[in-house]
């Protein structure tokens, strides 16, 4: 029961994060980005963050959000399929990037999201590994 919860939990936010990464619109241009770029020139006029960029901040929101992937991945698979999970994380924000170069007119597919979604799904399964580890 308890692996069927997490599966489906898996699904759920891998499909979240396909919506969230194939929708038409070009990244840096909605209300969000609004937002982030007013926070920033705020913190920049008052001497804060000055080297910190909207690249910056897009660079690590794509590690928060394969973070969850990673955990419910490293859940999921047995342990003994570690490097299944080295695998798809990687896979899958390739797949995400090909898919915005080729099919999705407006978005750009760059190497640099692979990157950092693929670090955000290592430190979730790294994080889910420690503490599985550390309850035994």
């Amino acid at each position: 029961m308890r692996r069927a919860l997490l599966t489906a939990a898996l699904a759920a936010y891998a499909g979240f994060v396909l919506f969230v990464t194939l929708t038409p619109r070009m990244p840096g241009t909605g209300s969000i980005a609004l937002l982030v770029n007013a926070a920033l020139a705020e913190l920049h006029a008052r001497g804060l963050f000055a080297g910190v960029g909207y690249d910056t901040v897009e660079f690590a929101a794509n590690i928060g959000m394969f973070v969850p992937l990673g955990v419910l991945t490293a859940l999921v698979l047995p342990r003994r399929a570690w490097w299944v999970l080295l695998l798809a994380g990687t896979a899958f924000s390739g797949f995400i990037e090909l898919y915005q170069s080729l099919l999705l007119p407006g978005r750009v597919g760059e190497w640099r999201d692979v990157l950092s979604n693929s670090l955000g799904f290592l430190v979730g399964a790294g994080v889910t590994w420690v503490a599985a580890r550390s309850r035994r």
